[in-house]
């Protein structure tokens, strides 16, 4: 017996006996055009209709641009009737996501025709536009959006930018209000005063700047208009994805600013902005990115590429190099790593335990074993680096207290004290490496002792300590130095750097230094009237490395690899090797 789906009213129309397996198509609804179309399934029941009716009110606006595409009226007279038509019921006609698509190309038609034709708008033609974007971006047409077959929300966040810039503005400042987005700017005519750009958002805890030079240079030659855009509802339209990573989330609005000149070019420029964060937690990590249209996925992705961030309570604060669309992202898979504390804390102990053990055995035995220069240049660097590296581990230690990180002078002493120590550390390290590579690669010229203290006493404290003091006088009157929540150098000003590219640079060079004397031991040479079976060139090779490591501050390479973006598993591989090695270290 054939099975059939009966007769079914929904949807507005009626749909017709259809036998199993086969698909019923109807007309849509008074009120819009189109057709709708139903698959009756193979057990004779209806399933969900695939609705591509669209709003009259849109299919006549549609009519409209593609008229206007064809050459045909003028769209400085026809693309303000258009607007006004569909933001007069912008409310009423979403009810599918094929009327998302026809909105979403009605708008992308206006904007380039009207940008192609050089049109200029008063401020009731653009509040129109952006209405009719505003109500598309509501939260009730939020499904719609995340359906496969939308176009994606980006382009209105396009869409709007390109065609807030056609806004005709006086000079002074002009502003629109909306439901879902916030318009701000100024227009400065050529010639007169540059000042700075500033515009806040009280309530959504958001501002912008952009210096005075920078718009003083731009109006020279050109009548300047800057616009600043809030978006408050896009931003849950968006995907949270970034270049490198899905595992974020949207932690502000959305905002977006623009530099227009007289000649209808735009302009990029540097621009400071301030967020306020939905959710301020400090274990999460929390970054300025932009949206960038060029990169691959739906409609582009975040990127953080020329921004750099400041968390500050519930605020962040970002410096860009460029100007679209920004926002704060939110890492959503940061997790504290099982026992990583226990296991730091307990590193640090038995390194300080060892190196107290380490220093006190240089000073019992130093006068049997320093008898030539030679070993008086290596243990004098040996004590050195254990001195620094003790003193370190007490500071950081100590750093560790929440007493110590809540009093901010003693938290900034110790962030001294840590970038002081922990460079030393790694300038003995030179020393020694230095010395070494000395006496492999010139093997006939020794070293005087005066001249090797003094170098390397140079080179261990004297050049940290000017390190430290000139990023402390650079940094900490903009109260960039230290990390707002830990006593250690601020990650997001750029102070960070001024310990890890001298550290970084001096564990390549120690990295080479161990280079060389493997190949120094792999291949003696010819004066050696005993050469070496390969069994005990493996083991001086071995021994080598195992001596020279940690001495060098090798292990440290686990710990700059964690600067580096890297996936979860990857991460906690580098920061569990990190903690343990560097307690025997």
């Amino acid at each position: 017996e054939d099975l059939y789906c009966g007769v079914d009213m929904n949807y507005g129309v009626t749909w017709n006996i259809t036998k199993a397996g086969m698909s019923f198509t109807a007309t849509c609804p008074s009120g819009k055009s189109g057709f709708l179309t139903r698959d009756c399934s193979d057990d004779g029941v209806w399933l969900m209709a695939q609705d591509n009716c669209i709003n009259q009110i849109l299919q006549t606006a549609l009519n409209s641009v593609q008229t206007l595409e064809e050459g045909l009226g003028s769209s400085q007279l026809k693309v303000p009737e258009i607007i006004q038509q569909m933001s007069n019921s912008s409310e009423s006609f979403i009810d599918n996501t094929a009327d998302v698509s026809v909105a979403v190309t009605i708008l992308g038609t206006i904007s380039r025709i009207s940008t192609d034709h050089n049109n200029t708008f008063d401020s009731d033609v653009v509040t129109s536009f952006l209405s009719v974007a505003s109500n598309l971006t509501d939260h009730s047409n939020a499904p719609m959006w995340r359906a496969p077959e939308s176009p994606p929300a980006s382009t209105v966040l396009q869409l709007v930018e390109q065609f807030s810039q056609l806004l005709l503005a006086e000079s002074g400042s002009f502003e629109i209000n909306l439901e879902h987005i916030q318009l701000k700017g100024n227009a400065y005519e050529m010639g007169q005063a540059g000042e700075d750009y500033k515009k806040t958002f009280n309530e959504l805890g958001l501002s912008m700047s952009i210096d005075q030079y920078t718009i003083s240079s731009l109006l020279q030659n050109n009548n300047v208009k800057i616009t600043s855009i809030v978006f408050y509802t896009i931003g849950n339209l968006l995907p949270n994805t970034t270049e490198k990573s899905n595992d974020s989330q949207l932690n502000s609005f959305v905002q977006s600013t623009s530099i227009q000149l007289s000649d209808s070019t735009s302009v990029s420029s540097h621009i400071l902005m301030s967020f306020k964060m939905h959710v301020s937690d400090e274990s999460y990590s929390q970054h300025c990115v932009f949206w960038d249209f060029s990169l691959p996925g739906s409609g582009g992705a975040w990127s953080d590429v020329g921004c750099t961030s400041r968390v500050d309570d519930d605020i962040i604060y970002c410096n860009c190099s460029h100007l679209t669309s920004f926002a704060v992202l939110m890492s959503i898979n940061v997790k504290p790593l099982a026992l990583i504390e226990e296991i730091t804390f307990a590193g640090l102990g038995v390194s300080i335990f060892s190196l107290c053990i380490c220093v006190f055995i240089e000073w019992y035995v130093w006068k049997a074993v320093v008898r030539t220069n030679i070993s008086y240049f290596r243990h004098i660097s040996l004590v050195n680096i254990a001195v620094s590296l003790l003193c370190a581990d007490i500071c950081f230690l100590s750093s560790s207290f929440s007493s110590v990180i809540t009093n901010k002078i003693i938290c900034l002493s110790m962030t001294i004290l840590n970038h002081f120590f922990y460079l030393a550390l790694f300038f003995w390290t030179f020393a020694q490496s230095a010395m070494l590579l000395h006496q492999l690669l010139f093997v006939f010229h020794h070293l005087r002792m005066k001249v090797y203290v003094s170098l390397s006493f140079l080179a261990g404290y004297l050049i940290p300590a000017t390190i430290v003091v000139g990023t402390f006088l650079y940094f900490n009157p903009k109260h960039r130095y230290s990390h707002e929540k830990l006593c250690w150098l601020n990650p997001e000003s750029g102070a960070i750097y001024a310990f890890a590219v001298p550290a970084g640079c001096i564990i390549v060079f120690n990295f080479l230094t161990l280079l060389v004397v493997i190949a120094k031991l792999s291949r003696p040479s010819v004066s050696d009237k005993n050469h070496p079976e390969d069994r005990d060139t493996a083991k001086n090779i071995l021994k080598a490395i195992l001596v020279l490591t940690p001495v060098f501050g090798l292990t440290w390479s686990f710990g700059f690899a964690l600067l580096t973006e890297l996936d979860d598993l990857t991460r906690q591989i580098f920061t569990y090797g990190f903690a343990t090695m560097n307690a025997f270290q």
